[in-house]
C-alpha cells in the first residue's frame, strides 16, 4: 500500500500549492499513470498468493487417500469397506458428538485418539464424520510410508489439515515425529484398539512424541445397538450389498436364520455382504467360520484360474502353492517373499521366482479391499493339514518380524471377532513372541478424554 499511497500523495501535495485545473488534470493522469498499474500489481500479486496456496493444498490432498470411494465395477468381493459406504449408517450420534468435542478440545492441532474392540465400527465413523467437517477442512487418510513428507507440506500453509491413520507402530510414530516440531492446525486422527501401547511406544521414541500422545484426546468406541437390533440391521445391509452386487431379489424380505448375541457390526457387515454375494435365501445359515471359509473359496477360485506363470515368468504351480502365497501376501501386510522363501513348498524357486510370485499375490489380494478378506484367509487356514499350518507357521517366524507381528495381530482379530480360537495361532506363537509386552484387545471405559486422565486409564 505505501507504493501506491506515498507518489498519490505527493502528486496531490503538488497539486494544492498550484490549484489550476490544468494541474488538476496533469495531476489526475499522473495518479492514473502510477496508481493503476501499482494497484493492479497489488492485485496480481495477492491473486498469484492465492493460487499458490491452492496450488499447495491441492497437492497436499493429492497426497492423502480419499476418505470416500466409488465402488468399481464387477467388484464382488470386499464390499464391506467402510470408504465404499454401502450399507446404512445408524444411531452413532453421540460417538460424533464426541469426535467433534474432541477436535474442538485441540484448536492449535494435535491427536485424537479413536479406540475400541475389533470390528464395532471405527473407521466407518471415521468416515463418516471426516464427511460432515467443514468443507474448508482437508481431510484424508495417510497412506503408508508418507507422513513425513505430508506434515512438512502442510506446516506453514495455517490451513486446517485431519490426517485419519490406521494404527501400525513405525507409521504412528513416524507421524507423532513429524508432528513434535509443531502441529499449526493439523490433527492426526490414530485408530486403534491400544491407547497404552502407543504411550510406550511414543515415550520410548522421544519426549516430544510422548507429549503428543499424553496431551491427546481419546474417543473410546463401542459396539453399536442392542443385540436385538442385529437381524434388522443384517437384513438392511444384505440388501444394500446385493443392490450393488447385482443380486437383489425384489419383493422378498431377507432373514438370517442366526441366533444373534453380541457380534461386532462389522461381522455382521461381511457376513450380510457375503449372504448377498452368495444370493442365498430363507435358508439354513452356517456358522461365522463356515460362511468365511465359504467366502475364502469364492475368492481364491478366480484368482488360480489366472496362473501367474506367463505374465510374471513363473514355472507351473498348484493351487496348493498359490493359495499358500496369497495367505502369506495377506497375513504379513505385504512382506510375503520372506515367507515363501522359508517354506519348503517353494525350494525349486530361486530369489527372483520367489520375488515375482510375492509381486503376483500383491497385485492381486490387495485391490480386493475389505478386512473380511483378511479374516477369510486365516478362517480357510482353519481347515489346512496340521503340517502346512506348522510349515506356515514356521516360515513366518523365520521371515521378517514386521511380517510376524502382523499375523499375529491378524490372528487376533479373528479370533475376537469371531468369538474362538484359530488353530494356526497357537502355533505361530508357540516357540516366541514377536513383542515385549502382549497387545491389548479392548480399549478403557467408553468416553472421551486424555490418555493419561483418570477418565481415560479407568
Amino acid at each position: 500500500m505505501l507504493r501506491v499511497g506515498l507518489p498519490c500523495a505527493g502528486l496531490f501535495a503538488v497539486a494544492s500549492i498550484v490549484p489550476t485545473e490544468q494541474t488538476w488534470e496533469r495531476s489526475a493522469a499522473q495518479l492514473a499513470a502510477v496508481g493503476v498499474p501499482l494497484g493492479i500489481e497489488l492485485l496480481r500479486g495477492r491473486w498469484e498468493k492465492g493460487q499458490d496456496r491452492d496450488r499447495a493444498l491441492s497437492q497436499l490432498g493429492a497426497r492423502l487417500a480419499s476418505v470416500e470411494i466409488a465402488v468399481p465395477d464387477r467388484l464382488r468381493q470386499g464390499l464391506d469397506d467402510p470408504a465404499f459406504r454401502v450399507t446404512p449408517f445408524w444411531g452413532r450420534k453421540a460417538d460424533l458428538q464426541r469426535l467433534n468435542a474432541a477436535r474442538l478440545a485441540l484448536p492449535k492441532g494435535g491427536l485424537i485418539l479413536v479406540t475400541g474392540p475389533a470390528w464395532v465400527g471405527k473407521t466407518r465413523l471415521l468416515t463418516e464424520w471426516a464427511l460432515s467437517l467443514p468443507s474448508d477442512v482437508l481431510t484424508g487418510w495417510l497412506r503408508e510410508g508418507t507422513a513425513e513428507k505430508v506434515v512438512e507440506q502442510a506446516i506453514g500453509l495455517g490451513h486446517p489439515v485431519v490426517m485419519l491413520q490406521r494404527a501400525k507402530d513405525a507409521e504412528t510414530l513416524a507421524a507423532l515425529n513429524a508432528l513434535g516440531g509443531g502441529q499449526d492446525h493439523l490433527l492426526l486422527v490414530v485408530e486403534g484398539r491400544d491407547a497404552s501401547h502407543l504411550l510406550r511406544l511414543a515415550r520410548a521414541e522421544s519426549a516430544a512424541a510422548g507429549r503428543l500422545v499424553e496431551a491427546a484426546q481419546q474417543v473410546v468406541i463401542a459396539n453399536p445397538g442392542r443385540p436385538s437390533d442385529l437381524e434388522h440391521r443384517f437384513s438392511e445391509m444384505r440388501q444394500a450389498y446385493a443392490k450393488v452386487a447385482g443380486t437383489l431379489t425384489p419383493g422378498r424380505h431377507i432373514h438370517s436364520l442366526v441366533r444373534w448375541t453380541s457380534e461386532p457390526i462389522g461381522l455382521v457387515s461381511s457376513l450380510a455382504m457375503m449372504a448377498a454375494l452368495g444370493n442365498t435365501v430363507d435358508s439354513p445359515r452356517p456358522s461365522h467360520l463356515e460362511s468365511l471359509q465359504s467366502y475364502w473359496a469364492g475368492l481364491i477360485s478366480p484368482w488360480l484360474r489366472e496362473r501367474p506363470a506367463q505374465s510374471f515368468g513363473l514355472p507351473t504351480l498348484s493351487d496348493l502353492q498359490l493359495e499358500t502365497a496369497v495367505v502369506a501376501e495377506l497375513l504379513t501386510d505385504g512382506r510375503s517373499s520372506e515367507v515363501i522363501h522359508h517354506l519348503s513348498l517353494f525350494e525349486v524357486l530361486d530369489q527372483h521366482r520367489v520375488a515375482q510370485l510375492a509381486r503376483w499375490a500383491h497385485e492381486l489380494a490387495r485391490p480386493a479391499l475389505g478386512t473380511s478378506m483378511d479374516v477369510a484367509a486365516l478362517a480357510a487356514t482353519q481347515v489346512w493339514s496340521d503340517a502346512d499350518r506348522t510349515a506356515m507357521a514356521t516360515a513366518l517366524r523365520a521371515g521378517t518380524p514386521d511380517g510376524l507381528v502382523h499375523a499375529i495381530r491378524h490372528c487376533l482379530f479373528a479370533e475376537e471377532v469371531l468369538n474362538m480360537r484359530l488353530a494356526i495361532t497357537g502355533t505361530l506363537v508357540s516357540e516366541k513372541r514377536p513383542m515385549t509386552a502382549p497387545v491389548r484387545l479392548y480399549g478403557p471405559a467408553r468416553g472421551v478424554g486424555k490418555v493419561g486422565s483418570t477418565r481415560a486409564a479407568r
